[in-house]
């Protein structure tokens, strides 16, 4: 009886050895699995890090804080009407009509020019940075472009082509008061032209550009006001069944503002913090 008691104490023992062996060798080989894991994603991600620099193609996000400040319509005019004045008249210019000729269509052209090239280096800027997003920051943009949509009407292309129309529109009505001004008789009448070249070009900038500025100053407010994503460090994404809490989690935690009642669905997009 006691050396069966012995045998059976012998192999139970000869069992939790090869158990303990086979379990470090498990953890051993799961570790240097790991590692090895660990190290061939560390190495893709750098390649694939390079390679989009090589391309020229963004590793990280903040484009949307880059696109072009938009400054207010009236801001604009204003600052057109001084480019404006303060053109002097040519006194070298002994023609009282040529003088007067000569200095109208300068005003006109430096009013047009200051009206249209803050329209020109809007539209070319935004569709440069457009083009230049990250993948991720589209997303975004797309999302809240769709939101301003929902409330007013306007996408960024439609205001981008309203601007662009708009300001060829100035340009050639710009031209078409120049023209007048010098085929003007006397230098009272290229005066008269002047002035009468100056109310139609604010006017028409207020009624075909001013609404198109100020509907993409809307929509910059909300592209720039949306959070940067670094794509270098972690992130933390909630996914999960309606009305369990994600949105009033965000608010607490981070600095987004999502809707929080007490229905299902309440929150029907991304929302970021």
């Amino acid at each position: 009886m006691v050396q069966k008691l012995i045998r059976c104490w012998v192999l139970f023992i000869a069992i939790m050895s090869l158990v303990s062996a086979f379990s470090s060798y498990s953890i051993r080989y799961s570790r240097s699995t790991a590692s090895r894991s660990l190290a061939l994603f560390a190495k893709n991600a750098s390649t694939t890090t390079k390679s989009a620099k090589s391309n020229g193609q963004n590793s990280n996000t903040g484009g949307l804080r880059r696109l072009p400040v938009v400054k207010a319509p009236k801001e604009l005019m204003d600052k057109a009407k001084k480019s404006a004045r303060i053109i002097a008249a040519d006194t070298s210019v002994k023609n009282a009509r040529n003088r007067a000729r000569k200095h109208g269509a300068e005003t006109i052209n430096a009013l047009s020019q200051a009206l249209c090239v803050p329209l020109r280096d809007l539209v070319k800027g935004y569709k440069r940075e457009w083009r230049q997003l990250h993948p991720f920051e589209r997303v975004v943009a797309d999302l809240t472009a769709r939101s301003r949509q929902k409330q007013d009407g306007l996408t960024i292309s439609i205001v981008l082509d309203d601007i662009h129309e708009a300001r060829k529109e100035i340009l050639a009505s710009g031209k078409d008061w120049i023209s007048k001004i010098k085929n003007a008789e006397t230098a009272r009448e290229a005066d008269d032209v002047t002035q009468e070249g100056q109310d139609s070009l604010l006017e028409l900038y207020d009624v075909l550009a001013a609404p198109a500025v100020s509907g993409i100053l809307g929509v910059q407010r909300s592209l720039r006001s949306a959070p940067v994503v670094r794509l270098d460090t972690p992130a933390v994404v909630l996914v999960g069944a309606p009305n369990v809490g994600k949105s009033s989690i965000v608010r607490e935690i981070s600095s987004a503002t999502p809707e929080v009642n007490n229905y299902p669905f309440t929150t029907r997009g991304m929302t970021l913090g």
